[in-house]
């Protein structure tokens, strides 16, 4: 069950970059541009005072989710350079714990959003007693990867009917489908999708006349009836604000950037941390409220940021989930019939905040430079369509907290009695058991590089970290640069020789579809149940 719905215009906040002039905050409110005049922004933010952007930007949300219990969305849009990263985290290593000392209690300065927001859930009193378990998904090339465990692949589902603030997937392991000339992405199938399946469904009809002739194709504005979810994330508890660096620290060191022209360090990914806040009442329910920071890669003119080869094609890829994006905005603005949620996984996992059961602010960062004048005019119109949108932010009916874990227990031990079946009928990733004599060694081989890999790669968070902390502090900066160095080579080293070693011909068995699906449904049910048995 459900409370009455409360409805929200999406906050569209704007915050420049002082690197020019060309972008001004207007006297009587609102934003210039050039020639170009914007009224809605509800805070037009200057100079680079962290904490003053954070409270405009949080501020308001934070209150919505401590007293009015609301689940509540902050993303970060613009182009490359603009300062998204920089507004939502704080800049590259800020995030430390040599930092959070040094302020001996208060914030440190250079910290963004996130992190603030994070500090003022673990002490608001109003939330006494309540757990916080975080979940951080990169979304690179239209996949989805866990930051929190090495880049795990992360299945992206829906389904219908589930309900406003429930998550079902659908079933992942159906096989690659062609619809026109893109590839079914996460299993999920896109609107107007042509495979036989989907032709079927429609009554026969594909593409537009499907989306216009059938009420099953059609994702209709606030219906509710689809929600997009992730399956097989990690869950990390967060406890003090130790673990809100670790947890950010982590995010920053495992997300995928490289740097163009205008950026040293530019995001190429889409980033989006779900923080799950429980907390039960005397009777031992709890209601579902979540918070979710999203930061998403700059638009940019490869003309201008110079990137070839591989860059080149990720920009490609984020310029295309950035234009779904603006489609999915564009028929929100219009009030269209149709929304093309499905046409990208970022679009997918971004509908509860903007067609669901969330409040949502959204903060426009522009570069006040002359020479990204029209970017920042894009950038601004898309705000501008931002502002009419409203949210139904829906206060769900509390769970029985026990009840509920008895029930995920039940199905921990058959989700865990299936997948020890599949792995038992040979579906779990191994080495080949009945490799010929001449490849016993071969098999040895990987089987050890298998272990030496996994005690690398931990070695290499470890570095990462100590790294991190050293630049913080300015002490022994140079050791920790060169044993960053030389475990980010080993650990390289021997991924390319696993690599290598999987692909020789009958000795390394890959997981079936089946058992991935029965390890990822595993994996989310221990981490629900892990949230219910902190609370």
């Amino acid at each position: 069950g459900k409370k009455p719905q409360q409805h929200h215009n999406v906050n569209v906040c704007v915050r420049v970059r002082p690197d020019g002039s060309s972008v001004m905050a207007r006297a009587g409110g609102g934003v210039t541009c050039g020639k170009a005049a914007f009224a809605f922004p509800a805070h037009v933010l200057e100079g680079d005072d962290q904490a003053a952007a954070a409270d405009a930007l949080v501020g308001t949300l934070l209150d919505k989710f401590v007293r009015g219990g609301i689940s509540c969305t902050l993303m970060a849009y613009g182009q490359t350079g603009s300062g998204k990263t920089h507004t939502m985290f704080g800049p590259p290593g800020s995030l430390t714990e040599t930092s959070l000392e040094q302020a001996a209690g208060a914030v440190p300065p250079p910290w963004g959003a996130f992190p603030r927001a994070m500090l003022a859930l673990l002490t608001a009193p109003e939330l006494s007693g309540a757990t916080f378990h975080a979940s951080a998904v990169e979304i690179y090339m239209d996949h989805a990867y866990d930051l929190l465990n090495g880049h795990k692949p992360v299945a992206v589902g829906s389904a219908k009917g589930a309900g406003r603030g429930t998550v079902v997937l659908a079933d992942m392991g159906k096989a690659p489908v062609l619809s026109g000339h893109s590839v079914i992405i996460g299993g999920v199938h896109p609107s107007g999708c042509s495979c036989f399946h989907c032709f079927q469904q429609h009554g026969g009809l594909v593409g537009p006349a499907a989306r216009r002739g059938s009420s099953q194709a059609t994702e209709r504005r606030g219906s509710g009836g689809e929600q997009f979810g992730t399956q097989g994330d990690t869950q990390w508890p967060l406890r003090t604000p130790a673990d809100v660096v670790r947890l950010a620290r982590l995010v920053e060191a495992e997300r995928v950037a490289h740097s163009h022209a205008l950026n040293d360090r530019s995001s190429r990914s889409h980033c989006l941390v779900r923080i799950r806040c429980t907390h039960a009442d005397a009777s031992g329910k709890a209601p579902r409220r979540e918070l979710i920071f999203v930061d998403l890669a700059g638009s940019e003119r490869i003309g201008k940021t110079e990137v070839v080869g591989a860059r080149q094609k990720e920009a490609a890829s984020i310029n295309q989930s950035l234009s779904a994006l603006g489609r999915v905005v564009r028929e929100l603005h219009d009030r269209a019939p149709h929304v093309s949620y499905r046409d990208s996984a970022l679009t997918m996992l971004l509908r509860a905040s903007f067609d669901g059961p969330s409040c949502t602010v959204v903060v426009i960062n522009v570069s006040g430079h002359p020479a990204h004048a029209e970017e920042s005019v894009c950038s601004l119109r898309f705000g501008e369509q931002l502002s009419s949108i409203k949210t139904s932010a829906t206060i769900t009916e509390p769970t029985d907290v026990g009840a509920r874990r008895a029930q995920l227990e039940a199905e921990i031990a058959g989700a865990r009695t299936k997948l020890n079946e599949l792995a038992r009928i040979g579906q779990a990733p191994h080495i080949a058991n009945d490799a010929p004599r001449e490849g016993k060694a071969a098999m040895t081989s990987l089987r050890n590089n298998l272990d030496a890999l996994g005690v690398r790669e931990a070695e290499l968070r470890e570095a990462r970290a100590q790294h991190a902390e050293a630049k913080a502090s300015g002490v022994g900066v140079a050791e920790a640069t060169a044993r960053l160095a030389a475990a980010q080579s080993t650990r390289d080293i021997l991924a390319g020789i696993v690599e290598r070693q999987k692909t020789i011909k009958g000795l390394w068995v890959p997981a079936s579809s089946t058992y991935e699906r029965a390890e990822r449904r595993l994996a989310t049910l221990t981490a629900q149940h892990q949230i219910l048995a902190d609370s």
